[in-house]
């Protein structure tokens, strides 16, 4: 499908007007990133009552908020290590700028994988470096959408209703343009993070809340796993070396799921892409330096 920056109203003629045809999927992956969302904040909102969406999530699923990035924490880098399941020695992908001479990844990403078995996929993503990794023949819907949460949250719940792909990325970009601008706060220097991204974080997880009560009003609850995840931290105005930029939050739920509660196991970013595939039911390829998370067990 052709690349563009879709508004709702072209995205839902798409929708309508697709001539892609496949069967319904049996098992659907979302995977959810909240761009720079620090664990630290996010567990401080909780001991105050906020972010109740995510929190629910947790308790209904299983987590972490001490998975942990790439090194240096850096954007584009981190998320194609999340979509391939490899480190960037591997992948490649070691700018994070949108640069078309530079190439794509050196391993196939999540989509491609689920292409070669007959599943459709979806992407939605909020900057223009992520088209390095949105490539042509390995997406059924390529969606550049230069929006913030409410926005986005109507996009997805839009394509999972009326497209319903068994493979969906989401980015939120709200709460590391808050960090960027207004500023992480800083663990080390007791440094508070700054009201806007308080609230940034706030509304992606309204916006989140959405999304799962539209999984589960449509029926597609019972067969998804969602995980939301980030790919990065933060301090001050930036991110990238530091230890408190490192750790991520990592949350699973849905039907598919049937392990429950808080995960002792150390998750790394580029777990998340052998979890998506085993929940596909998709072999996970040798070469992939990530694990799937032990979801599907109660042992």
């Amino acid at each position: 499908m052709k690349r563009t920056q879709y508004t709702l109203f072209s995205l839902l003629m798409t929708l309508f007007m697709s001539q892609l045809v496949y069967a319904a999927p049996q098992k659907h992956v979302v995977i959810i990133s909240w761009d720079g969302a620090k664990p630290s904040v996010i567990r401080s909102l909780f001991r105050k009552g906020h972010m109740p969406h995510l929190h629910a999530l947790m308790k209904e699923g299983a987590y972490t908020l001490d998975a942990t990035t790439i090194v240096p924490s850096i954007t584009l880098p981190s998320h194609t290590s999340m979509l391939t399941g490899v480190s960037p020695r591997k992948h490649g992908i070691t700018w994070n700028r949108y640069k078309p001479k530079r190439g794509t990844p050196k391993v196939p990403t999540l989509f491609k994988l689920a292409k070669r078995h007959k599943l459709s996929t979806a992407m939605i993503y909020t900057k223009s470096k992520f088209r390095h990794i949105a490539l042509p023949g390995t997406l059924d819907y390529d969606l550049y959408v230069l929006k913030l949460a409410p926005t986005i949250a109507k996009v997805s719940t839009m394509l999972m209703k009326h497209a319903t792909p068994a493979l969906l990325f989401v980015h939120y970009r709200d709460i590391d343009n808050a960090g960027h601008r207004f500023g992480w706060g800083n663990t080390t220097t007791k440094k508070p993070p700054s009201p806007q991204y308080i609230q940034a974080l706030k509304t992606c997880d309204k916006a989140l809340g959405q999304f799962v009560t539209s999984l589960k009003s449509s029926g597609l609850w019972h067969k998804t796993l969602l995980i939301v995840t980030a790919d990065h931290g933060g301090h001050d105005h930036t991110h990238g070396i530091k230890l408190q930029d490192q750790p991520i939050p990592w949350v699973a739920a849905g039907g598919l799921l049937k392990r429950r509660g808080p995960m002792i196991i150390p998750i790394k970013i580029y777990d998340t892409a052998p979890t998506a595939l085993k929940a596909l039911g998709i072999p996970i390829p040798s070469w992939m330096t990530g694990k799937a998370i032990p979801l599907f067990s109660k042992k």
